[in-house]
Formats: structure tokens, C-alpha cells, sequence
């Protein structure tokens, strides 16, 4: 913002700061602009902080910090930070590593799959949502 104040703007545009009271026409307002930005920055580096502590400690307390489940699994669905073994996707997923262990690469392992009209994980998420 305070690199707006010391600008002069193209066309007549004027920039005003409704609840700083800050409207470079009249000048109202515009000697508290860097105090302002100081705060608002010191504010945003403090939330920043908290919000990354805090995603810390559910994750040194063994909590999920992700809201996306891997393939394979699904929500419990009284406990949504605790995951359940989705059984026909685990299935796919122990079929996709027995075939990565017997040499086979993403493409044989994919045509594979197909093969046997087992979902992949994007054809398994968009039945998912369906439902």
C-alpha cells in the first residue's frame, strides 16, 4: 500500500484505503500508512507462525495433517482424522506393486491394469465423487 501513496497513478485513477482513511486526492490518512503496513505485516508473519505450529504439533502427536487420503484407503466415518484400508482400491494398489516388483514399468503396469478394468486411482476418485 505505501508504494501506492508515493505513485502517481495513470488516468486519473485515485486509491483510497477505506478503513485506513487513506485517500491520496486529499491526503488524508497518508502519514500513518507505514505504520499501517508494519502492522499488518507483523500480523501476518505472527498468524503464519501459530498456524505452522500448531499443523506441527497434530503431526508430533501422530494426528493427520492432510485432508486428501492416499489411494487405497478412505475416512473413518466417525473419526475423520483416522483412515480405514478401502479394500477394492488396496486391492489395486497391492496388484500395481506386485507388478513394479516383477519388473514391470508405469505404462505395462498401466496397460495392465486396464486389461483387467481395474479403476485407476483418477477413474476411482471420479466414481468416488459420484456416489
Amino acid at each position: 500500500m505505501s508504494r501506492l501513496t508515493q505513485v502517481d497513478l495513470p488516468r486519473g485513477i485515485r486509491f483510497i484505503a477505506i478503513q485506513e482513511r487513506v485517500d491520496i486526492l486529499t491526503g488524508d490518512g497518508v502519514e500513518m500508512t507505514p505504520f499501517h503496513n508494519i502492522s499488518k505485516e507483523w500480523y501476518a508473519a505472527q498468524t503464519s507462525k501459530k498456524i505452522r505450529a500448531v499443523w506441527q504439533a497434530k503431526a508430533d502427536n501422530g494426528r493427520r495433517v492432510s485432508s486428501a487420503v492416499p489411494f487405497g484407503h478412505m475416512k473413518a466415518p466417525n473419526d475423520k482424522e483416522k483412515w480405514l484400508i478401502d479394500e477394492p482400491a488396496a486391492k489395486a494398489v497391492r496388484k500395481i506393486y506386485a507388478l513394479c516388483l516383477a519388473g514391470r514399468g508405469a505404462s505395462q503396469i498401466a496397460r495392465q491394469l486396464e486389461k483387467e478394468q481395474i479403476l485407476i486411482i483418477n477413474a476411482s476418485t471420479d466414481y468416488m465423487r459420484k456416489r
